[in-house]
């Protein structure tokens, strides 16, 4: 199923990933009940890139035009587009939520970075439905 859409909400997302220039794209594409379009966004990179339609048929040739156009607009600008995220990044909290985020990890068995990189992943998972 290429969307998921739930009526009771009316906007759904969904994500997918891509081969793009020797990159893994994700994308997030949301059915917007109430406009009813379908609009996107390229999720792995620092640039934004975004896209639309009107049907669910169109949505990635939509998605590959804005790359292309993307693209095309660094080269006239005579820069580089960006590159996928480093894969790290800091997490801002309190002393005491450090020590308890410290304690549950341990008693996990594994280390605060592999602890916290499992709980986000289970917890992007629970919000994008997969």
């Amino acid at each position: 199923m290429l969307f998921m859409y739930e009526a009771a909400v009316g906007y759904a997302a969904s994500l997918y990933e891509i081969r793009f220039l020797a990159f893994v794209l994700p994308w997030v594409v949301n059915y917007d009940d109430e406009a009813e379009i379908f609009h996107g966004e390229i999720v792995n990179k620092r640039d934004v890139i975004t896209f639309q339609s009107e049907n669910s048929k169109d949505i990635k040739r939509e998605m590959t035009d804005s790359i292309d156009a993307h693209i095309a607009f660094c080269e006239k600008s005579g820069r580089e587009p960006s590159k996928p995220f480093p894969g790290e990044f800091i997490v801002r909290t309190t002393p005491e939520k450090h020590g308890f985020f410290t304690a549950a990890a341990k008693l996990s068995g594994l280390s605060l970075n592999k602890w916290t990189n499992s709980v986000l992943e289970n917890a992007a998972r629970d919000v994008l439905h997969q």
